[in-house]
């Protein structure tokens, strides 16, 4: 959450960095210029299991959804062929877009690996929450940063504003970062489990899967279960045994 970034708990991991890089690259006194970008990376960590989570989340229930759909509209025990035909191809279809979406998402926490940023968002935000903390005047102040006192930043060493300098920057990319990774995932995974399999490829595909078949089999997968139809065979010769029955019953009472 925002509070992490600025806790005791935060800013003790941070100096441990600092202190761990000294003698290092970089000016004497100065924080070295890898150390924000190593804490990034540790904070992206669970980034991968996170995204597939919720892809995982995404696709059980379309394909739940499929599933009862499917059942809706196509009865199992009549047509237990089309019925395992339409599951059948709208697996594969997804299975197929959802290889792609792993490789796409692989590739965002791929980029987001170099900390880069184009926009001027990342500067706008290290501004804004500057602002907010050495300005006494600030009519508004967010939760995370109410706990933050000017008076006891002022009496700080001139390391330790460092740090909190540092701190502001890495919630400031963080927060630029979690909001285009969410954007992404979102948008990438819509697109390539919803919008594309099923209003661009799906109902097209399944039509023409299902009229690329010979009449025979077109006429087989459209056919009711073969227990049903069995059954109804044997009902109907029963009922022409006892017709032929009854014929004979009444020619012989006459």
């Amino acid at each position: 959450s925002d509070y992490h970034f600025f806790s005791d708990d935060f800013q003790k991991s941070l100096n441990k960095e600092v202190q761990s890089s000294r003698g290092g690259t970089g000016l004497p006194g100065a924080i070295a210029p890898h150390v924000p970008v190593k804490v990034l990376h540790k904070l992206r960590k669970d980034l991968p299991s996170v995204i597939a989570r919720y892809r995982k989340r995404v696709v059980s229930t379309i394909k739940e959804k499929i599933a009862t759909t499917t059942n809706a509209i196509i009865k199992k025990k009549l047509f237990p062929k089309l019925h395992k035909f339409i599951l059948n191809q709208t697996e594969n279809l997804f299975n197929d877009h959802l290889i792609t979406l792993v490789n796409d998402h692989q590739r965002l926490i791929e980029w987001e690996e170099t900390s880069k940023s184009s926009t001027h968002f990342f500067m706008d935000k290290v501004q804004f929450v500057r602002n907010i903390i050495f300005d006494n005047n600030s009519s508004y102040k967010p939760p995370y940063l109410k706990h933050i006192n000017l008076q006891e930043i002022k009496a700080l060493s001139d390391a330790d504003k460092k740090l909190i300098d540092m701190q502001i920057e890495i919630f400031s990319f963080w927060t630029l970062m979690k909001k285009r990774v969410i954007d992404h995932v979102i948008m990438s995974t819509h697109f390539e489990l919803v919008n594309k399999p099923i209003h661009q490829m799906l109902r097209p595909s399944l039509i023409e899967k299902t009229l690329c078949h010979s009449d025979d089999d077109l006429v087989s997968l459209l056919s009711p279960n073969e227990a049903i139809v069995q059954k109804r065979a044997n009902i109907m010769s029963r009922l022409e045994k006892l017709e032929q029955a009854q014929k004979a019953a009444v020619n012989f009472l006459n």
